[in-house]
């Protein structure tokens, strides 16, 4: 029972040191998430993920949660660093390197606390396009990857509905046609673990379970405005609250992100207007925490326009557009304001279409301005060839990204309470290129194989030179400059035909950063430098209403600190006290932890009745209980009155778990 109440609890409350299209077809990651068949215009390589079936409904589903940043990270070249982390850590990079875009724009970090849940609901956005390289000329601005989210407007009955009741949450959601094509689609999730942490507290007097509930609400809106005009609209708020010990410390998230987008398309051409906001707000009052009083807002405005248009015969397609963005950010730390703000200009040229015969290209020119505390133009080229002789795929492209914030963690590992920073003055812009070759076959009927190599260099890369933050602490002067590597090679097979598919993928990654001002200048391997990486899953239907769904992981371990020695402290002004015993670290990600791996399994049944279907999910999640920490706390012990030493504990939240979900659908 108290592994369960703690299931969205699990990072640690004490500070440590711890750390379109087929030209793309390789390095683009299609997710179609609605259990409708799906049709696909051209030659596209599975490697991509493009079904004709469900995407989410062949893996199982997370503890009854359908989430599409979990299936994402099933794909090759995609880890997480821990169950709880909803984060994406693509080809070597961190999570923080990648943004997520809806209608053209981008929106806010997509999770709720320690990960379990993304924010974004699959019923609303029902596609997705992971850019692990090759990125199209308009994407600029992270370092790793993007991910291209996509409503699920099109119009198939007057109203479609789902009620789904699950393990931590329950939501509400509906999509509704109106006249002329108009399309609404909306979504609210409410959580109630917060019910049964309260009850348990009241049960047993010592425990602590802290009481967390969060809930979202999601909407998307199409309206054709005549035969060549479209309005299209996007909107998703959250918010997360978290009380520690009893309610003495609470810690409050929100988010919200929104845009709107007029489009024209009118024979060869197509022209895009839009305008987004989206912004981050955290505070918390706790002495456990690294703060006692901490409130950090970001806020991000931007508007841009692009044009595109077929020539000749239509095999080339050029494309121009530009934006602008403004980013404010204010910060509360401990009593002290530490405010920044920037602008950033974009431009980008690109040209797309068949050289002659099989042989494609895409190639393409980002430029950006960057204004704040510092005064930075970069510019970044495209450039990708693709040789499709029959059912084989080849292909091999370059890019170059720029990246301007930096995200500081407020506890041992990543989550919605860090502090995104922007440069600061004399540090450049951190800078990426990247390469990637690559083949994908498929054989026969069924089957399908995929193998790619990339190679990424990063320049200027970002970090700060303390991640011990105290009372004191000044967070202009933090960050500091550095360079990386990442490397590695994919392996993706997939079979699928009748009732039974099956996919295995493997990733071999190497990935390092080097600072200056962290482990004296030495090489070290960052927490997400995932060495080798897993998954299989298999999926039986053997009947219409039934389907059976296996999930295997195995990853290494990441890598954590541990302390080298220990601090004695005493309070002068009341001697009576027991001393503080304070860790001492000297290098950074010193310990890799041990490997995880575990074993998912899920059954779903649906029962249709008239113009309802009731779905039902049972499953386990880590079937053989397999004891994958998921965070290490330090501990001091004493023997006797002269000996005190700091024991690492492993802390396993996530054990076997059955769970049970119901769905009602119409």
């Amino acid at each position: 029972m108290r592994y369960l109440l703690m299931l969205a609890l699990a990072l640690p409350l004490a500070r440590t040191q711890a750390q379109t299209q087929a030209q793309q077809a390789d390095s683009v990651i299609y997710a179609t998430h609605e259990a409708a068949e799906v049709q696909i215009a051209g030659r596209r390589s599975a490697a991509a993920g493009i079904a004709t079936r469900s995407a989410l409904e062949r893996i199982p589903t997370l503890l009854g949660e359908k989430d599409v940043m979990k299936y994402l990270a099933t794909l090759p070249g995609v880890a997480t660093t821990s169950a709880l982390d909803a984060g994406l850590y693509v080809r070597g990079g961190a999570s923080d390197e990648n943004t997520c875009f809806v209608n053209g724009s981008p929106v806010v970090s997509p999770e709720h606390l320690t990960g379990i849940l993304s924010t974004f609901d699959p019923f609303v956005l029902g596609r997705s396009v992971l850019y692990k390289s090759g990125f199209p000329a308009r994407y600029n601005g992270s370092l790793a990857a993007y991910v291209d989210l996509q409503p699920t407007l099109e119009r198939d009955s007057l109203c479609r509905g789902e009620a789904d009741l699950g393990l931590l949450s329950s939501a509400l959601r509906l999509r509704v046609s109106g006249r002329g094509g108009t399309v609404l689609a909306v979504s609210a999730r409410l959580s109630y673990l917060q019910l049964l942490t309260r009850l348990y507290n009241r049960i047993d007097e010592e425990s602590d379970i802290p009481d967390y509930s969060f809930g979202d609400v999601t909407a998307a809106l199409r309206v054709p405005l005549g035969p060549h005009w479209s309005f299209d609209a996007f909107g998703l708020y959250s918010a997360d609250r978290l009380r520690i010990d009893r309610g003495a410390f609470p810690l409050r998230w929100q988010t919200a992100s929104g845009n709107v987008r007029f489009s024209r398309r009118t024979g060869e051409s197509r022209l895009s207007l839009r305008a987004a906001f989206r912004g981050r707000h955290s505070e918390g009052d706790s002495e456990q925490q690294v703060t006692t009083d901490y409130d950090n807002a970001e806020r991000f405005a931007t508007a841009g326009a692009e044009y595109g248009h077929r020539i000749g015969t239509g095999s080339w397609e050029l494309s121009a557009g530009a934006e602008f963005e403004y980013a404010a950010f204010r910060t509360r730390f401990n009593g002290r304001r530490e405010d920044a703000e920037y602008g950033l200009w974009s431009g980008w040229l690109s040209a797309r279409g068949r050289i002659a015969g099989e042989l494609h290209a895409e190639g393409g020119l980002n430029l950006q301005h960057y204004d704040g505390d510092g005064r930075y133009t970069r510019c970044a080229p495209r450039l990708r060839l693709r040789y499709s002789p029959g059912r084989w795929n080849i292909w091999a492209d370059y890019a170059r990204t720029a990246q301007y914030t930096a995200v500081l963690s407020v506890m041992n590992s990543r989550s919605p309470l860090d502090i995104l920073r922007p440069l600061e003055a004399g540090l450049p812009p951190a800078e990426c290129d990247q390469i990637s070759v690559g083949a994908d076959v498929e054989a026969g009927r069924a089957w399908y194989l995929y193998a790619a190599l990339f190679y990424r260099k990063m320049y200027h890369a970002k970090d700060f030179g303390s991640r011990m933050l105290s009372a004191e602490t000044e967070l202009t002067g933090l960050l500091i400059d550095g360079s990386g590597e990442a490397r590695g090679v994919e392996f993706d097979l997939m079979y699928d035909r009748g009732p039974w598919y099956f996919r295995a993928n493997y990733t071999l990654s190497d990935s390092w950063r080097r600072f200056d001002a962290v482990n004296e200048g030495r090489r070290f391997r960052p927490p997400f430098d995932i060495r080798h990486n897993v998954k299989a899953n298999l999926s039986w239907k053997p009947a219409e209403r039934w389907t059976l769904a296996f999930m295997w992981s195995y990853q290494s371990g990441t890598y954590t600190t541990f302390p080298v020695g220990v601090a004695v402290a005493h309070d002068i002004h009341n001697p009576q006290n027991d001393p503080v015993f304070v860790p001492v670290y000297r290098e950074r990600y010193n310990f890799r932890m041990p490997a995880t791996h575990r074993l998912d399994v899920d059954v779903a049944y649906t029962r249709p009745w008239q113009r309802l279907a009731l779905t039902v999910h049972a499953g386990v999640y880590n079937a053989y209980n397999r004891a994958n920490a998921s965070y290490v706390q330090f501990r001091a012990e004493s023997r006797d009155t002269y000996y005190t030493r700091f024991v690492p504990r492993a802390r396993v939240l996530l054990p076997v778990i059955p769970y049970l979900s119901l769905s009602l659908t119409w």
